[in-house]
């Protein structure tokens, strides 16, 4: 993501999901953790399920092992939780699009997931700059600014 394009993100609560190696993936979900709506639930997918209406961030590390019926629960409870302004924010370091077209993870809920991409997988660590973007982004939010 470019960024004359991180008003897409400022504009509501995509949904986002962070590709790449395990190192890189924490490294980047450790950065934006700061930076993402509280209160955040951190946890394995029955906690995220079970999570109340005041939640507006969640994050679901390595999506790509869950199981067939965790998929098909997640993608319901999403389909529910849509007039909620939750946000999932989800890690793989699979290639998901390549599981889909395998038949091992549900279309439909890559397509929820995948609102934005962070595909950091040519990149040994999360970009630097990273920070400092939704450090300006969160800024131009709180004055209601939307330059890009």
């Amino acid at each position: 993501m470019q960024p004359s394009e991180w008003h897409i993100v400022k504009s509501g609560r995509p949904n986002a999901l962070i590709m790449g190696s395990a190192d890189a993936v924490e490294q980047c979900l450790a950065a934006l953790l700061p930076h993402l709506d509280s209160p955040v639930c951190l946890g394995v997918l029955d906690t995220v399920l079970s999570s109340t209406d005041e939640v507006k961030t969640c994050v679901i590390r390595d999506v790509h092992e869950l199981s067939d019926e965790q998929q098909q629960r997640l993608s319901r409870w999403l389909e529910q939780a849509a007039g909620r302004r939750v946000r999932i924010v989800s890690t793989t370091t699979l290639p998901l699009f390549q599981l889909v077209a395998a038949g091992l993870f549900l279309e439909a809920l890559y397509y929820r997931l995948n609102t934005v991409l962070l595909d950091i997988r040519r990149h040994n660590t999360c970009r630097p700059d990273v920070d400092e973007r939704l450090q300006t982004d969160r800024a131009g939010l709180n004055t209601g600014s939307t330059d890009a």
